[in-house]
């Protein structure tokens, strides 16, 4: 059996899609789930609290100001079963998605510390339910390099349940608070060789929901895209690091700084980047692209970002 942490904040649209999904999936066995509100109107909780009447949902409401490591830490400790799954509330479940992985936990419970599951990534998400492929889910060794962006995505992580809770932050230094789950996850995976890779989609990820409101909240996130990756990397292990480095910066760096240029402009977004040059291997191709993004227009900027691909 797997427990389900769901943290809500103030999206009661995207929640009440992902209730629907979980009663679908969730109809046959009766797995445990958290539900985690904070920062909700009144409205919402009332809404919540229709919406989660059955008796495998337990509601709590945090009233304290917690970052989201300390939420992930204290409400993984109420978990009951051997694994736990937390999930975003703007994420999908896939239909039949819960009863498939309580089959496959009961055959490979003793192997494993936790694995990362594929996901498909949408900007916009149907209302009705995705179904799962007939494919059968097949665990494999995790590819660090080859996948590592996969590890900062919150919903697509299941954990052995004592292992996380174990776990101690051997220097706060190397860990970056919006991303305490993947300073567990690298450790997991380098240190102890018990991390895996299950190769079947059973969450669809939505992106794309920007908040023009917040542009402070995005120069934070490019600032932790930075420190949560690659404190815990060089922590663990430089051995593949420029490697890392390379899929981190193509795949998520690159994107979340032509953002911040468009809401921030290019000095508070070149602020952060020269703040984090000590992440960057010593390679004149990184110094050169990051010329290019500060000496030339956004609308420039936007086609070099469809071609990445040819200047890795």
């Amino acid at each position: 059996m797997i427990t389900i942490i769901i943290f809500s904040s103030n999206r009661f649209d995207f929640l009440s899609q992902l209730i629907g999904d979980i009663k679908k999936s969730n109809s046959k066995v009766k797995n445990r789930i958290i539900l985690v509100s904070y920062n909700e109107s009144k409205t919402n909780i009332n809404k919540i609290k229709e919406i989660t009447k059955e008796n495998y949902f337990n509601h709590y409401i945090e009233k304290n100001n917690l970052s989201f490591g300390e939420k992930l830490k204290k409400y993984s400790k109420k978990v009951k079963t051997e694994f736990f799954w937390p999930i975003g509330d703007d994420d999908r479940l896939k239909y039949n998605s819960i009863e498939e992985l309580n089959i496959f936990l009961k055959d490979n419970d003793k192997i494993i510390s936790g694995f990362t599951i594929n996901y498909d990534f949408q900007k916009k998400i149907k209302k009705n339910i995705a179904k799962n492929t007939k494919k059968k889910c097949v665990l494999k060794n995790f590819d660090i390099i080859k996948n590592i962006h996969k590890l900062g995505l919150l919903s697509a992580q299941i954990y052995r349940t004592k292992e996380f809770i174990k776990f101690k932050t051997p220097n706060k230094k190397y860990y970056n608070d919006a991303y305490y789950h993947l300073g567990i996850i690298i450790y997991l995976l380098l240190y102890k060789k018990s991390w895996k890779y299950l190769d079947k989609k059973l969450l669809t990820y939505r992106y794309g929901v920007i908040n023009h409101k917040s542009k402070l909240d995005y120069l934070n996130r490019l600032e932790d895209e930075f420190s949560g990756y690659f404190e815990p990397i060089k922590y663990y292990s430089r051995e593949n690091y420029s490697s890392i480095f390379k899929t981190i910066f193509y795949t998520n760096i690159i994107s979340w700084i032509f953002l911040n240029i468009k809401l921030n402009g290019k000095i508070k977004t070149f602020q952060i980047i020269f703040k984090n040059l000590n992440f960057f291997p010593l390679n004149i191709k990184y110094l050169l692209i990051l010329l290019l993004i500060l000496i030339l227009p956004l609308k420039i900027l936007s086609l070099l970002k469809k071609v990445k691909n040819l200047i890795k």
